[in-house]
């Protein structure tokens, strides 16, 4: 069955995000990434200020981050919002949704394809610092921020360890690959499917 659907779950600093705007440019896809919180915020009707927090308490708001993880219903309605919003786009049209515990949300569609990318630790350094404009010892602590981020997230969310990679249907290593070879291999995969 072709694979009309790929959702990319990444690790900091790995080029996951690289990977899904090239894959949907070369298959037409829709990519859904950080344009998702808006359509939280028409869902809601919860403040913009409000949902932009909790967005960046998973970018590394220590000081929201522990505030949102005391107000459940706040987070709840984000996180239902959000989970609806993402079974309505899979359901209308062929996209790439990067990140949200997409994967998650559409772990029993056939017609998805759920990716982890994942790169080697230093070459992830390396990227940050390249991309952030910041020393290595600052991409150090950004790449573990934002991962421990993007675990406890998605534990809160889907009640399973961001770690557990029986989840994804291929993982693949973009610096021992390269980001464009990871992008020809997700295209090929998805017109092969």
């Amino acid at each position: 069955m072709a694979k009309r659907i790929i959702t990319i779950s990444r690790e900091f600093g790995s080029g996951g995000r690289y990977i899904g705007e090239h894959l949907a440019n070369r298959l037409g896809y829709e990519l859904y990434d950080r344009d998702l919180i808006s359509r939280v915020i028409q869902r809601t009707l919860l403040p913009e200020s409000m949902v932009v927090a909790y967005n960046e308490a998973m970018k590394g708001n220590n000081h929201f981050s522990n505030l949102y993880l005391r107000d459940t219903s706040v987070n709840d309605t984000i996180i239902d919002a959000q989970r609806k919003i993402i079974l309505e786009i899979a359901e209308k049209k062929d996209c790439i949704i990067v990140g949200r515990c997409a994967n998650h949300y559409l772990r029993e569609w056939d017609e998805v394809l759920n990716v982890f990318i994942e790169s080697d630790p230093t070459a992830r350094i390396k990227r940050i610092a390249m991309l952030h404009n910041c020393s290595e010892a600052d991409a150090l602590r950004m790449r573990e921020e934002y991962d421990k981020k993007r675990s406890l997230y998605y534990q809160y969310c889907t009640n399973h360890s961001w770690a557990d990679r029986t989840y994804f249907d291929i993982i693949l290593n973009s610096n021992q690959i390269g980001l464009d070879r990871c992008v020809d291999i997700l295209e090929m995969i998805c017109k092969e499917a």
